[in-house]
């Protein structure tokens, strides 16, 4: 093999590589905010979504999304061969219909910017429930369960800045994919929980869950894997590059 063909070869290798990406996406299975005010209360079946600092005017929310990643590691299977791939990148997206700033909805403080944090949980044993804000319940997760849920090796996927956008505007949040637990997580194609948590006293996001009446709108989460490297082709690249080495070698 001579250099320009080993050179095409290596480049034409990478590059399908990286054009071969796979993306897929799904929707939540199960999403619940809780409160602060009714630690005991479930709201599992809102149409909305909250994360709200404590100035809101309604004390602090928490919100717990769930996604099952069984479907993606099939596809990605079946794209690559069984475990021949790697996530490289994660988003989510959130709309709300109501989403300016001051703007307001049933049962929710308003809407305010401000700061906000999204955690991995490696505990995904909690249920969603039936309770809605005017007819809350008690089955389901809870906001006192958070103490239970929450633990050492959950993982901080970073710090977010909220600005109101306006009604029914979809944000992309990029979820980083290094976090070692998190991306094993959506690696073994089994559920994976987030739990959002106010960044500062000010923010009231407020964004539609899976209950919400508009599927186009419900929360979204987009996985990217590419295919690992084959053995037969950095064999063969190998190979190349040892017979490419050698003839140099050789000739006079």
């Amino acid at each position: 093999m001579c250099r320009a063909t080993l050179i095409a070869a290596v480049a034409s290798f990478t590059i399908g590589a990286a054009s071969a990406q796979v993306i897929w996406t799904g929707h939540p299975t199960a999403d619940a905010f809780v409160k602060a005010n009714n630690p005991t209360s479930n709201y599992g079946a809102a149409g909305a979504l909250m994360v709200a600092g404590s100035a809101s005017g309604s004390g602090v929310f928490e919100t717990l999304v769930k996604f099952n990643l069984a479907a993606a590691k099939a596809q990605f299977d079946t794209q690559y061969g069984a475990g021949n791939w790697t996530i490289t990148g994660a988003t989510l997206r959130l709309a709300g219909n109501v989403a300016t700033q001051g703007g307001t909805s049933s049962n929710f403080p308003a809407v305010s910017g401000g700061g906000f944090g999204i955690t991995w949980l490696a505990n995904d044993t909690w249920t969603e429930g039936t309770g809605t804000p005017s007819v809350p319940t008690s089955t389901g997760v809870t906001y006192s369960a958070l103490s239970i849920l929450t633990g050492s090796s959950d993982e901080s996927l970073g710090s977010f800045t909220y600005t109101p956008p306006g009604n029914n505007v979809q944000l992309t949040w990029t979820l980083p994919v290094f976090s070692s637990g998190f991306s094993a997580d959506l690696a073994a194609g089994g559920d994976v929980s987030l739990l959002f948590a106010p960044g500062d006293t000010t923010v009231s996001y407020l964004f539609n869950s899976r209950s919400y009446g508009t599927s186009a709108n419900w929360p979204l989460l987009s996985v990217t894997a590419v295919p690992e490297p084959s053995a037969a082709a950095l064999l063969l690249v190998a190979a190349g590059i040892s017979g490419w080495v050698s003839r140099r070698r050789t000739t006079p």
